[in-house]
């Protein structure tokens, strides 16, 4: 068997990976989950106070006392999970730093 560990059950041998594989788990991670405003607008909360991002129809803004001056505050995208929370919280960064034509 190549080196591979064997377990014994009973009358059954399998090999350990086969085992494994038999048996597949996901593992929950974090940063895999589905993006929501809750998440957002928490990382929002602690990089940019006064920050908040909202759905509208058809796309999402920022908006707060933080946001009344950025040139732009939309993004046009009718999916939140199109983006990370970190990536939302970097366009928030390019928006109210984007300069007008």
């Amino acid at each position: 068997m190549n080196g591979c560990r064997l377990l014994a059950f009973g009358k059954n041998v399998m090999p350990l990976f086969d085992l494994m594989a038999a048996n597949k788990v996901k593992a929950k991670v974090p940063n895999n989950r589905h993006t929501t405003l809750k998440d957002v607008n928490a990382i929002l909360g602690q990089k940019m106070p006064g920050v908040l991002l909202y759905k509208g129809k058809g796309y999402f803004y920022f908006a707060g006392e933080g946001a009344d001056f950025w040139p732009e505050t939309i993004v046009i995208t009718t999916r939140l999970g199109i983006m990370s929370p970190w990536s939302w919280y970097k366009e928030a960064l390019r928006l109210s730093t984007s300069h007008q034509p």
